[in-house]
């Protein structure tokens, strides 16, 4: 069975996932088909720096009685390589340009508290802490303290306009579906 091109972000868990080992193949591709393409409405994405695959967005639909409207969560993996260099934050926007495309009017982001870079991220991109919480993981029982962070659709276009990032010279970056 041939690896998706996701696996190999997986495998550099650091602070990010409430996973934190690296995933044998056969377990991650059960994963991968069950959970990442759970929802055909939002399919993950690849973000593509001078056509190469440097990170990827997962997308579910989140419900939660203390927002209003129709909410979306993202999570975000990039590239070890390509840390440090600000691609996360455009990702990040261009994602919530997507979801905001598509109908969304909030987007919801878990971050583990220790994962200081992510939150700086989201920040960066727009995100608010919108308050901070224990999470229980059903398969394996560990609690996470997670802080929530949300982007409300704004009526201003520009917000999640993408172009090149900066200090990178004139390559574009896009992302895939």
């Amino acid at each position: 069975i041939p690896f998706p091109a996701s696996f190999p972000y997986r495998q550099f868990p650091q602070k990010m996932f409430y996973h934190s080992k690296p995933r044998r193949w056969g377990f991650f591709y059960h994963e991968y088909c069950n959970e990442y393409f759970k929802d055909d409405e939002l399919p993950p994405v690849f973000a593509l720096f001078r056509d190469e695959k440097i990170g990827f967005l997962r997308f579910n639909k989140y419900r939660d009685d203390k927002i209003k409207g129709n909410i979306a969560d993202m999570s975000i993996n990039l590239c070890p390589k390509k840390r440090g260099f600000g691609f996360g934050m455009e990702i990040i926007k261009k994602g919530a340009e997507y979801l905001f495309n598509k109908g969304y009017e909030t987007i919801l982001a878990e971050i583990k508290q220790i994962n200081i870079v992510s939150i700086r991220t989201f920040e960066k991109a727009g995100f608010m802490c919108l308050d901070s919480m224990d999470k229980k993981i059903k398969d394996t029982g560990k609690v996470f303290h997670i802080y929530r962070f949300i982007l409300h659709k704004t009526k201003q276009k520009t917000f999640c306009s993408c172009s090149a990032v900066p200090g990178l010279g004139n390559g574009k970056w896009k992302m895939a579906i």
